[in-house]
């Protein structure tokens, strides 16, 4: 189809002319009209195509993934903060639980010291 349309100058006027008038988007003029069928698209130019998309792919992958591990890292106050509030806890939970720690042993001398 674009071998006639190169080929046949009253073929691609024909077209130009029912593009024009049928067409409400087409608003080229006859040299852009030309111009647009005088390129062509070889083999290489798609293979390069599909390489970028799949190039493009793998960067939005990467910036994905880095976006990822940032959200994932903690700041050095968040750690230091996180840190003292489990020391926190662990010695809370250790003061509450001193008197029952006591009672065990005790528990466990008087049981030795009944046999």
């Amino acid at each position: 189809f674009r071998d006639k349309i190169l080929t046949d100058s009253s073929f691609k006027e024909d077209i130009f002319i029912f593009l024009k008038e049928n067409i409400g988007g087409f608003n080229r003029t006859k040299f852009q009209f030309d111009s647009a069928l005088k390129i062509q698209v070889t083999k290489e130019d798609i293979e390069n195509r599909n390489k970028a998309i799949l190039l493009e792919g793998q960067i939005n992958k990467m910036k994905f993934a880095q976006e990822l591990k940032k959200e994932r890292l903690i700041s050095n106050f968040d750690q230091i903060r996180i840190s003292l509030q489990l020391l926190f806890i662990f010695i809370l939970l250790f003061y509450v639980l001193r008197p029952f720690i006591w009672l065990l042993k005790w528990s466990f001398n008087t049981l030795k010291q009944a046999k």
